[in-house]
C-alpha cells in the first residue's frame, strides 16, 4: 500500500543482466567494446551507460515479442545469475541455453561504480 503503478516496471539492468544479454548476443557490441569485456578492462561511464541502456532497450523488446511482462524476465535473468556465472557458467541448466550463443568469453562489465 506505500505506491501504486500505473504499468509494469522494467527491468533493474545491472551488470548480471548486461553480461547474459551479451553472452546470449541479445545485444552485440562493437568489436572495440567486446575487446575491453574479454580482456576484463574497466569501461568508461559511457560505454556502461550504452550497454545498459541497448540492454534495457532489447530486454523491453524481448518481453514484447515473448508476451511476457518485464519483471518477470527480469527476474528470470536475476535469478539465472548463478548458473550464468562470471568464472563458471552452467549452461545446461540454464532456461536460456537453447537460444543461447555461449559467448562466454565475455565477462561482467567492469566499470567504477558509486550509485549502488
Amino acid at each position: 500500500g506505500l505506491a501504486e503503478f500505473d504499468s509494469k516496471p522494467l527491468p533493474g539492468i545491472d551488470y548480471h543482466l548486461v553480461k547474459q544479454a551479451l553472452r546470449q548476443e541479445v545485444i552485440t557490441p562493437s568489436a572495440d567494446l567486446r575487446a575491453k569485456l574479454a580482456s576484463r578492462t574497466y569501461l568508461e561511464a559511457g560505454e556502461s551507460l550504452a550497454l545498459r541502456s541497448a540492454v534495457l532497450t532489447a530486454l523491453v523488446e524481448v518481453a514484447e515479442r515473448a508476451g511476457v511482462s518485464t519483471d518477470i524476465l527480469d527476474n528470470l535473468y536475476w535469478l539465472n545469475r548463478t548458473i550464468c556465472g562470471d568464472e563458471r557458467w552452467l549452461c545446461p541448466s540454464c532456461p536460456f541455453e537453447q537460444a543461447c550463443a555461449k559467448r562466454t568469453e565475455l565477462g561482467r562489465p567492469l566499470e567504477l561504480t558509486r550509485y549502488y
